[in-house]
């Protein structure tokens, strides 16, 4: 299953814990933008599953474990948004020659 909903982009800020990424990485994000990754599920890579209050989505989910930055009480948007704040976890670093459009 390969599910929708995937943005893609160029980082253009880290935090000073990042390792997988740079500024300037083109990266990709699917469906999964946070979770406890604390529990067994999140420990499986089952975050989708994840036992303390469910993954948050990219799209129109709660902030719900204190990894975003950001407003808690505000929705995600996705691809609408201007911006992504996202842990490392959960993003796909793609390929330098990557074409994004």
């Amino acid at each position: 299953i390969v599910p929708g909903h995937v943005l893609a982009g160029v980082v253009t800020e880290v935090g000073a814990n990042v390792t997988k990424v740079n500024v300037g990485s083109l990266v990709a994000l699917g469906c999964t933008k946070d979770s406890c990754m604390e529990c067994d599920m999140c420990d499986d890579g089952e975050e989708n599953y994840c036992r303390k209050g469910g993954h948050t989505s990219t799209y129109n989910s709660k902030k719900k474990h204190g990894h975003l930055g950001g407003n808690q009480d505000t929705q995600t948007f996705g691809g609408y948004s201007k911006s992504e704040v996202v842990h490392e976890r959960y993003i796909i670093k793609l390929p330098d020659n990557t074409p994004l459009a």
